[in-house]
């Protein structure tokens, strides 16, 4: 079994850094940090309308990732 790592890229993210109402520094967070997730190809066993199994093994092809308050919500597209 093949083995993947999906990389996220964090685009430009600038967090002022402040000392009382001056802003000292802006630091772009995308350039410090990243995001990869291993990801192991699946398989899944389905049933055949005509009786029997079949295996089929699912890939991820794609991925979406979106920030909502308190979280990161990733969405991932997987092919077969």
């Amino acid at each position: 079994m093949t083995s993947s790592s999906l990389r996220i890229s964090i685009a430009s993210f600038v967090v002022p850094i402040q000392s009382g109402n001056i802003t000292v520094a802006q630091v772009d967070v995308a350039k410090i940090y990243g995001l990869s997730v291993p990801i192991e190809p699946q398989t899944f066993v389905v049933s055949l309308p005509e009786g029997g199994v079949r295996s089929i093994t699912g890939r991820v092809t794609g991925a979406t990732m979106a920030v909502q308050s308190a979280q990161v919500v990733l969405n991932l597209a997987v092919g077969f």
